[in-house]
């Protein structure tokens, strides 16, 4: 699968994740329900709410493994990271958080997520190279920011941060 693929996979996992009915997924849609108008205001593109990844440590690895996804893939992706104590291993980057994806000309590039434990909102959105340069990438943040106003941000106690991707 290539990349794109992968991050489709991904997000079906998460959407089916926040539609289970376990007590698990009772805090994320807690966080929903109580932070719905701030996410009207904030998801436009290139921003989509994905759904929920689970607590668990491994839960999308063992997902895109039954669909013959490898935890290498998914770290290529940036949806998981190598155990540093056991090669070969991997676990889910992304843990109890509400998923966001984020696309870029119609391809999901990145994954950002709000934490739903008693952390602050933050969403992190690591910028892949390719689109470093790309000043409209830019122009669609900021006017996100702009549209969620930096009121309902405070309210949240919310923090957004890009991070760029491949840079040594």
């Amino acid at each position: 699968m290539d990349k794109n693929q992968i991050c489709e996979l991904a997000i079906e996992f998460f959407t089916e994740s926040l539609a289970e009915r376990q007590t698990t997924v009772s805090p994320a849609r807690r966080w929903l329900k109580e932070n719905h108008e701030f996410l009207q205001d904030f998801l436009h593109p290139p921003f989509e709410l994905s759904g929920y990844a689970p607590a668990e440590w491994d839960a999308l690895v063992l997902f895109a493994a039954g669909h013959g996804v490898s935890g290498g893939e998914l770290v290529d992706a940036g949806l998981a990271l190598e155990r540093p104590n056991n090669p070969g291993r991997y676990y889910d980057r992304f843990r109890n958080r509400i998923m966001i994806s984020v696309r870029h000309k119609g391809v999901v590039v990145e994954f950002g997520g709000y934490s739903v434990a008693n952390a602050p909102p933050k969403l992190v959105i690591v910028v892949p190279r390719h689109i470093q340069a790309d000043p409209v990438f830019y122009q669609d943040v900021q006017a996100m920011i702009d549209r969620a106003g930096v009121e309902a941000l405070t309210r949240l106690n919310a923090q957004i941060a890009l991070e760029k991707k491949g840079e040594s």
